[in-house]
């Protein structure tokens, strides 16, 4: 499987670049970052709000923070994604961002010889979509609270629903309308994000991830990396460049 993980040196911007794959990500969303897609070899299903977008080649399409949805990559596909993190952009970010794409599709396109798109074209699209964030348009409070201590210690939460103050089913539906997804979907999906940044800078053993991480040994932490990153922990690690 080729795929490449790519940091830029000048932003808080992360390149997936995968070539030639028939590959299915399963429903997930991303946390305070927006992504540009670039379809650059066969076709790209989308499935987001119950809708089915099917792009091909030389298009393009930007997924906001917090929105579910699932990619399947079909006829050998090539995608280049491009994360943007809100902290960047809520910084004057998006009015560099054009030169700072620019300047890192140039090293993308000597590494790997592949053909992008202009960076304006992609500027203007991800215009369209910020600021946009799933969990504003809901204002419970002790939601919001909990979906924000997964984000930050996703090690740390246990779901206890004995010593829930409201009914289980309630609770869920509620943070879902939040989050986007299940509070135990989200949970996984951030730990599993909070053990790339440990692979990405540490050398810590895998034992020690998965237990830093909250999982409870290293073939469950395995088993849940490959379901959402389609790589085990190791070949990760692998895939990782900077530009």
């Amino acid at each position: 499987m080729t795929i490449h993980f790519l940091h830029s040196n000048r932003a808080e911007i992360e390149f997936v670049l995968i070539r030639q794959q028939n590959i299915t990500y399963p429903e997930h969303n991303h946390v305070s970052v927006y992504t540009i897609v670039c379809v650059l070899q066969g076709c790209v299903q989308l499935k987001q709000n119950k809708k089915n977008c099917l792009y091909q080649k030389n298009e393009q399409f930007v997924i906001s923070p917090y929105l579910p949805h699932q990619l399947s990559l079909e006829e050998d596909a090539s995608i280049l994604s491009i994360c943007i993190k809100t902290s960047y952009l809520n910084t004057d970010g998006l009015n560099k961002l054009a030169e700072i794409l620019q300047q890192d599709f140039y090293l993308l396109k000597q590494q790997y010889s592949i053909e992008l798109p202009s960076p304006d074209i992609l500027v203007e699209k991800l215009k369209e979509k910020y600021p946009q964030h799933l969990f504003t348009k809901t204002t419970d409070a002790p939601i919001t609270q909990i979906r924000q201590q997964i984000e930050q210690t996703p090690e740390n939460i246990l779901f206890d629903w004995k010593n829930l103050s409201i009914n289980q089913y309630r609770f869920i539906r509620l943070f879902k309308k939040n989050a986007g997804l299940s509070p135990q979907k989200f949970l996984i999906q951030n730990r599993v994000r909070k053990a790339q940044q440990l692979l990405l800078n540490s050398q810590l053993p895998l034992t020690q991830v998965a237990q830093e991480t909250g999982f409870y040994d290293q073939s469950h932490f395995i088993r849940h990396f490959k379901t959402i990153m389609r790589l085990t922990p190791v070949q990760y690690q692998q895939s990782i460049k900077g530009l």
